[in-house]
């Protein structure tokens, strides 16, 4: 432990005991100048707890004003809890952190808050099922210096209550959860378990903006969604994607007006049966993929034999004023003549259907086709060979009346 010198404190407190448990006996204030302050007890103030270096404990740190330091650790708990307590750090490299099993974060104040503003700074718990929280209104957890994240890795989740924000200069990571009655917002990557953004009010966004900044989780049955009002999920800078690979895992909005979507060319994706679903729009920059990973060239991509794309109408842009070189067809029938109607059975379902076969439809129209890398047709568009039809029916509609003349003769 280290050596105390009294005559240090700017504002001197009489402690019943400094090398075990530090208890105020005046009015509740602690604060130390120049060094650290450091005990393998508990630290318990009843009023505010601050040091120009860092504040240690071996034990808990509790608080009912704020606990303010360059770094503060505990391998038990940090608390506080009257209204406006923080738990802060203001400088480079200051950590607020916990340890232990068990060892949580948490403010329980109004408006009170868990932040860092330093650079590197970061705001995280290694022990088991150890938790970052606040449960004052619009207590919020933030970050706000370069590369400072929010994390825990034993489990523990990253929560907020009563309209409270997660806010994040660099990631946020958690091993369980993450819920905010707030938004949840970082530079960095957005990951855990889950994520819930559920405010009361309007506009509870959980997102990102940094480029290759993703929001996702790995959990079976963990979600990302939202449920207020116009309440978004959604990435901005580039490559960003929005994903979940666990078993059923979801990607959801229920809010009237919540969008979901990617702007920076990031990808929005579940694997292993999870729904993508929203009461207003789904939107990517570039792809969308249903089981599997888009392809190259195809804006949505549903994987062969996964299911139907039902729809009250599909509608294909076809206004003069997007194209040029405008042509008849010619030879339309003897096109259509060369095309041979099969039935069939599509692999892995055994599903009977009737259609053309992709790679002989290319050798005669391949306009209407998807070509592969090898060169040979792998798709068909069905709704383009309608133009064919049409304008083989007319040709044979020619031929009829030129033989109905004939006749007639």
């Amino acid at each position: 432990m280290a050596t105390t010198d009294m005559t240090r404190y700017k504002k001197f407190v009489d402690f019943q005991d400094i090398s075990g448990e530090a208890v105020p006996t005046n009015d509740g204030a602690f604060f130390y100048k120049d060094s650290a302050f450091e005990t393998n007890s508990k630290i318990n103030v009843a009023g505010d707890m601050s040091s120009s270096a860092n504040v240690y404990a071996s034990g808990n740190m509790v608080a009912q004003g704020e606990i303010t330091g360059s770094g503060i650790h505990s391998s038990g708990q940090i608390t506080t809890n009257g209204t406006n307590s923080y738990i802060h750090t203001k400088g480079s490299s200051s950590e607020i952190f916990t340890s232990g099993v068990n060892s949580d974060i948490y403010t329980k104040g109004i408006a009170s808050g868990i932040y860092t503003e330093g650079n590197s700074a970061p705001i995280y718990t290694q022990g088991t099922a150890s938790q970052i929280y606040t449960a004052g209104e619009n207590a919020h957890i933030t970050t706000t210096g370069a590369n400072s994240a929010i994390r825990t890795t034993g489990g523990g989740s990253i929560l907020t209550i009563n309209g409270g924000d997660i806010s994040s200069s660099a990631n946020v990571y958690a091993l369980g959860n993450m819920v905010a009655d707030g938004n949840i917002v970082a530079q960095g990557a957005i990951t855990g378990s889950g994520f819930r953004s559920s405010g009361a009010g309007s506009g509870s966004d959980i997102y990102t903006d940094g480029a290759g900044a993703g929001i996702y989780t790995s959990g079976p049955l963990s979600k990302i969604y939202t449920q207020g009002h116009a309440a978004k999920i959604y990435t901005l800078g580039n490559y960003a994607a929005i994903h979940t690979s666990g078993d059923n895992a979801a990607v959801y909005t229920v809010g009237a007006g919540s969008h979901i979507f990617t702007s920076g060319g990031g990808s929005i994706y579940t694997g292993n049966g999870g729904d993508i679903s929203s009461s207003a729009n789904v939107y990517a920059a570039q792809t969308i993929g249903v089981g599997k990973v888009a392809d190259s060239g195809y804006a949505i991509d549903v994987a062969n034999g996964l299911g139907d794309i039902r729809a009250s109408a599909f509608v294909t842009y076809s206004d003069r004023n997007l194209k040029q070189n405008i042509n008849p067809i010619n030879n339309a029938l003897e096109k259509v003549m060369k095309l041979e109607a099969v039935s069939y059975e599509m692999k892995g379902n055994q599903k009977q259907e009737i259609g053309f076969i992709a790679q002989d439809v290319a050798k005669i129209i391949p306009e209407i086709c998807a070509i592969g890398d090898d060169g040979e047709g792998k798709g068909i568009d069905y709704s383009r060979l309608t133009s064919m039809l049409v304008g083989a029916i007319k040709a044979q509609q020619q031929q009829i009346e030129e033989l109905k003349a004939i006749i007639k003769k």
